[in-house]
C-alpha cells in the first residue's frame, strides 16, 4: 500500500532540499543534466522560481512531503518550448527504490492536469534513467520519439500523455 504523499508550494525553508537533490552529482546525472549545481546557482534559482520570475512559462514547481521521510522531493510543470505542459519529479537518491518514484510520477502527472486541462503533457527523460520513462509508462506515457543531444554526450525520450477525452 503506498503512503499518501502532501503536495505543497515551494518556499525559502526548502533550500536544503534543492541542496541535497540538484548538489548531488549522481541525481543530475540521471536528469541528464552536466553536473551538480553549486550551492550558488541553486540559491539563485530558489529566489528566481520564489519571486515568480519563471511565471511567464506557467512555471510550478511544488515539494512532495512523506508522513516519514518529511520532504523527499520535487514535482513540478511548466510551458515547454514545444508549447505543451511539460512535467518533471526528482526524488532524493537516498530513497530511490522504495516506490516513491512512481508517486512523483502521479503527482506530476495530476499537477500537469490542473496547469494545463484536457490537453497532451510532455516529459522529457534521460534515456539511462531507466527508472524515471518506466514509472512514466506506468502511468499511461508513451514514448514518441529519441533525441540524439551530441553537444551533452547524451540521449533524451520524449515521453507524451494524451488525455482519454480531449473535449
Amino acid at each position: 500500500m503506498l503512503t499518501e504523499l502532501t503536495i505543497r508550494p515551494l518556499n525559502a525553508a526548502d533550500l536544503p532540499l534543492l541542496l541535497e537533490l540538484e548538489g548531488d552529482e549522481q541525481a543530475m546525472f540521471y536528469t541528464g543534466s552536466p553536473g551538480a549545481k553549486s550551492a550558488a546557482e541553486i540559491a539563485e534559482r530558489l529566489d528566481k522560481v520564489l519571486s515568480g520570475a519563471e511565471s511567464h512559462r506557467q512555471f510550478h514547481k511544488l515539494v512532495a512531503q512523506h508522513p516519514e521521510h518529511g520532504a523527499i522531493g520535487i514535482v513540478l510543470c511548466y510551458l515547454g518550448d514545444s508549447g505543451h505542459g511539460e512535467i518533471g519529479y526528482m526524488l532524493l537518491r537516498r530513497l530511490w527504490g522504495q516506490g516513491l518514484g512512481q508517486q512523483l510520477a502521479v503527482e506530476a502527472l495530476a499537477l500537469g492536469q490542473r496547469q494545463f486541462p484536457k490537453q497532451p503533457l510532455v516529459a522529457l527523460v534521460y534515456e539511462d534513467n531507466v527508472a524515471s520513462w518506466k514509472c512514466l509508462l506506468n502511468i499511461g506515457f508513451t514514448i514518441t520519439k529519441r533525441l540524439v543531444c551530441p553537444d551533452r554526450g547524451l540521449n533524451d525520450m520524449v515521453l507524451e500523455w494524451t488525455p482519454s477525452d480531449p473535449d
